[in-house]
């Protein structure tokens, strides 16, 4: 079977599905509550299961999988089994007491958009995928996933873990997974029966997503991209404990959220350097975050363009955390402060005050997160008010995700929509207003405009915005 035919037919699955067996009457939100609790359960069944799993296509200690993986989904879990409710309930926004429209009730619906798309990255392969399918089935849509090719033990566990628990309430079909290859993923977006897509993943794969969804629906893709996020330090940081979030910022994953890029004023920067540097050498041998094959090439590109301006490192095969210095003012135009690393480098550049600072750290195409390290809270305020991107940490990094009360999402090329917090839950459902008559009043808008109504209209007119 091709790859359009596979998705034509797991569509076919969870469209039948949704129709027979998901409707509001048969799968409505409480329904659909329960269910949340059920594979939460069933997660903390088997947790020693995803660990192993996870960990073993990532190639990465359990303790970061506990941390960066399975605590995220299971904290959203909680998140959304108290505030889901509020957040996806028939809002009523009606006006009793407003002169012009107290006749009218309006409600505004929230209805799910059908069957979503998702397409998600290697790099998070448990907690990524987890978060949208929840968020997605829990606004009442079917799901059709396209997973990481790197990780096909950890898409068999959320197969098992979201099948199962939607088996008890005779709704699995509205969860089917494709094959992870490419070309799957390329059908899934050309699929005009898709009624969302999303997708994290590079810049230049969102680009294309974003052109192939525009000749087939209206609805937005909701993007996570890259990221190449900037830390200020300012002369007033804790900085030995600076440098310890910076190095687990860095190197703790290769994350589209970490800290890629460090801006520190002249005064503390060789101290900074120093307890970074003191701070990679110390990082333990299980505690190294596996690389990919294909980021080989990347990693020593970006060296060998360093070196090229800052000779004085020495240069081996080995593909391993570094700290690179850059303290000339007129050497900084260098592809690791351009592009987006996913690779173990952390650039440290030397600045004259914050206010250069600010700067450099707008000048990239990115804007998804930030972070700035100073002892002042009224500092931290000001320079996050200039900073250009989605989040902003004080004193910390990398860290909102595993907060699921607030959305996650960047600005310019890092993309955009929203996972978690209730913005999460809103990228899956259409509005609409439904206006009823409470009672029956005179209509003046309507033909014909006699004179008469135009005199009732231009003395009634004002008095009825003043009192809506």
């Amino acid at each position: 079977m091709s790859p359009k035919t596979d998705v034509e037919a797991m569509i076919n699955i969870v469209s039948s599905f949704l129709d027979v067996n998901a409707n509001d009457k048969n799968w409505p939100l409480k329904k659909r509550l329960a269910w949340l609790k059920t594979l939460d359960k069933l997660i903390v069944l088997n947790k020693d299961a995803i660990l192993e799993v996870v960990a073993g296509d990532k190639r990465q200690s359990e303790h970061n999988v506990l941390l960066t993986e399975y605590a995220v989904v299971r904290l959203l879990i909680k998140e959304y089994r108290k505030r889901a409710k509020k957040v996806l309930r028939d809002e009523n926004r009606s006006r009793f007491f407003s002169a012009s429209q107290g006749n009218k009730k309006v409600v505004i619906q929230k209805r799910p958009l059908g069957i979503v798309g998702v397409i998600s990255p290697y790099n998070y392969p448990f907690s990524l995928p987890m978060g949208t399918i929840i968020s997605a089935i829990l606004a009442g849509n079917g799901v059709v996933l396209k997973p990481a090719e790197e990780t096909p033990t950890t898409n068999d566990m959320i197969n098992y873990l979201i099948a199962m628990s939607l088996r008890s309430y005779g709704v699995s079909g509205i969860f089917q997974i494709l094959p992870p290859t490419v070309e799957h993923g390329k059908a899934l977006v050309n699929c005009e029966k898709i009624d969302k897509i999303h997708f994290t993943g590079s810049v230049q794969a969102g680009w294309s997503v974003i052109k192939e969804n525009a000749n087939k629906r209206f609805v937005s893709p909701t993007l996570e991209l890259g990221g190449s996020n900037p830390a200020i330090v300012l002369e007033d940081a804790n900085i030995k404990q600076t440098a310890k979030i910076i190095t687990w910022a860095r190197f703790a994953n290769m994350s589209c959220n970490n800290i890629k890029r460090v801006f520190a004023v002249k005064s503390i920067y060789d101290q900074l350097c120093q307890a970074v540097e003191t701070e990679v050498g110390n990082i333990q041998e299980h505690e190294i975050c596996h690389i990919p094959e294909k980021e080989i090439p990347n990693y020593r590109n970006f060296l060998k363009d360093y070196l090229a301006n800052y000779p004085e490192m020495e240069m081996d095969d080995i593909m391993r955390p570094r700290v690179l210095r850059i303290s000339n003012s007129k050497k900084r135009n260098l592809k690791v402060l351009i592009g987006e690393t996913f690779v173990p480098l952390l650039p440290i550049v030397k600045v004259e005050d914050e206010k250069e600072a600010v700067y450099l750290a707008n000048q990239t195409q990115f804007g998804l997160g930030a972070s700035i390290f100073t002892d002042s809270k009224s500092r931290f305020k000001k320079l996050a008010s200039e900073l250009q991107c989605g989040g902003v940490f004080h004193n910390d990094g990398m860290t909102e995700f595993a907060q699921p009360q607030v959305p996650f999402g960047g600005w310019k090329q890092s993309g955009f929509g929203y996972s978690h917090g209730p913005e999460g839950l809103l990228e899956f459902v259409r509005l609409k207003t439904v206006i009823m008559e409470r009672w029956r009043v005179p209509k003046f808008h309507l033909f014909p405009w006699t004179d008469r109504v135009m005199r009732i209209l231009r003395k009634t007119i004002d008095w009825l915005i003043k009192f809506s």
